[in-house]
C-alpha cells in the first residue's frame, strides 16, 4: 500500500537535471580552464516506476554549472553540479527538487575528439503543503566521447554521449564565440537516470527510472 502511494506520488511530481551541456574545453594544457554557466529551459520529464508512467514539466530556470582544468598530457578533470526544480503541479502544490553532480577525467584522443570516465551522483526530494519525502543519493560510474568541429571562424559544434549503471545521456549544441574567452551557448540535453530510491514512512524504495529533455542555454569562460 504504501508503495502504492509513492509511485502515484512520484509519478505526480517528480524532475531531476541532468549533467549540464556547455561548448567543450579542447585545450588540456596545465592550467588551462573553463566555467560553464547554463540555464535549463522548458525540459521534459519522464517518469516511470514498475507500470506507472508520467510526464512533468520542469521549471525554465533550472542552473547548471561546470568546472575543467587542463592538466596536460591531454588530460583534464572536471567537475559538474546540477540543481533541478519541477513546477508546482495541482491542488496538492506538489513539488520536486533535485541535485546532481559529476567528477570526471578527460582524455582528448584528438582535436575532434574527448573520451571521459566518471563518477555521478544524483538525489531528489518531493514535497507538498502536507508532506516531504527525501530521496537517497544514487552513485554510479559513466563512460563517454564528446565530438567536436569547427564550422566557422566563430563557431563551434558539439556532441556528446555517455552510459553508465545509473544514467545514458546524449547531447548536442553549438558554441559562438563572443570574445577571445568568452562563448555562448545553445544545446539540447536528453538523460536518463536509472533505479532512483526515495525514502518514504522510514522505509527506502527504488527501481523509479526518469528521463529529463529539453534545451539549454548559457556561457563558457575560458581561462
Amino acid at each position: 500500500m504504501k508503495k502504492s502511494i509513492l509511485i502515484t506520488t512520484v509519478a505526480l511530481a517528480f524532475s531531476l537535471a541532468s549533467v549540464c551541456s556547455a561548448s567543450p574545453l579542447t585545450d588540456f594544457s596545465t592550467g588551462k580552464a573553463s566555467i560553464d554557466l547554463n540555464v535549463r529551459s522548458c525540459g521534459d520529464v519522464d517518469v516511470s516506476a514498475e507500470s506507472y508512467s508520467y510526464t512533468l514539466d520542469g521549471k525554465n530556470d533550472n542552473f547548471e554549472g561546470a568546472l575543467t582544468y587542463g592538466l596536460g598530457n591531454n588530460f583534464a578533470v572536471q567537475y559538474r553540479n546540477t540543481t533541478g526544480d519541477s513546477k508546482t503541479i495541482g491542488y496538492y502544490s506538489l513539488k520536486t527538487t533535485s541535485k546532481a553532480q559529476e567528477f570526471n577525467v578527460l582524455y582528448k584522443v584528438n582535436n575532434n575528439l574527448e573520451a571521459f570516465v566518471g563518477w555521478t551522483q544524483a538525489k531528489a526530494g518531493i514535497s507538498s503543503y502536507s508532506m516531504k519525502l527525501n530521496g537517497n543519493d544514487v552513485n554510479g560510474y559513466q563512460i563517454g566521447v564528446t565530438g567536436f568541429a569547427t564550422l566557422s571562424p566563430k563557431v563551434n559544434g558539439y556532441a556528446s554521449i555517455a552510459a553508465g549503471n545509473h544514467i545514458t545521456n546524449y547531447g548536442v549544441g553549438v558554441g559562438y564565440e563572443l570574445s577571445k574567452n568568452c562563448e555562448f551557448n545553445i544545446g539540447y540535453k536528453d538523460t536518463k537516470y536509472k533505479d532512483l530510491s526515495i525514502v518514504y514512512a522510514g522505509d527506502s524504495y527504488s527501481g523509479y527510472d526518469y528521463e529529463l529533455k529539453g534545451m539549454t542555454y548559457g556561457v563558457t569562460l575560458k581561462f
